[in-house]
C-alpha cells in the first residue's frame, strides 16, 4: 500500500511540476536586470500552459500504474519504474527542487515491489475477491 500511495504522491507531483504550479523564483531583480541589458523582447512574461510536457506524460501514467497496481495488475511496476526514473531525470535535468522529494518517493515506490510476498502476489494468476473464493482470470 505504501507502494501505491508513493506512486499517487509522485504522479500528482509530475503533474503539479508539468503544468507549472510551482514555479522556479524567477528573482525579479534578475529579470530587470536582464531586461535592461537586453531589452524587453529577451523576457518573456506569459507561461506557457505546459510548463514541462515530460512530467505531465510521466505524471498521467505514473497515476495510471498506481490504480493498475491496485488492481493487481503486477507487469505494469517494471512500467512504473521506468517512468519514476524517467520522472526524477526530467528534475533534476530542469534542475528543480522537486528533484530530492521524487528521489525519495521513487525509492519508497520500487523497494515494497521487490519483496518476496508482493512479487508472489502480483506474479500469481489467482486473486480472492473479498468473498474468500478464489478466482482466475480465465473464470
Amino acid at each position: 500500500m505504501a507502494s501505491v500511495a508513493a506512486w499517487l504522491l509522485f504522479g500528482v507531483l509530475e503533474l503539479v511540476v508539468g503544468f507549472g504550479a510551482i514555479a522556479p523564483s524567477d528573482g525579479e531583480s534578475e529579470v530587470d536586470r536582464v531586461r535592461d541589458e537586453l531589452g524587453s523582447p529577451a523576457v518573456s512574461t506569459s507561461a506557457p500552459l505546459l510548463d514541462r510536457p515530460v512530467a505531465v506524460v510521466v505524471g498521467l501514467v505514473l497515476l495510471a500504474a498506481a490504480l493498475l497496481l491496485l488492481a493487481g495488475r503486477g507487469s505494469v511496476r517494471y512500467v512504473a519504474a521506468v517512468a519514476g526514473v524517467v520522472g526524477v531525470l526530467d528534475l533534476a535535468v530542469g534542475g528543480r527542487f522537486e528533484t530530492g522529494i521524487a528521489i525519495v518517493l521513487l525509492v519508497v515506490g520500487i523497494v515494497p515491489l521487490m519483496l518476496p510476498s508482493v512479487y508472489r502476489f502480483l506474479s500469481a494468476d489467482t486473486h480472492t475477491s473479498g468473498t474468500g473464493r478464489v478466482w482466475t482470470s480465465s473464470s
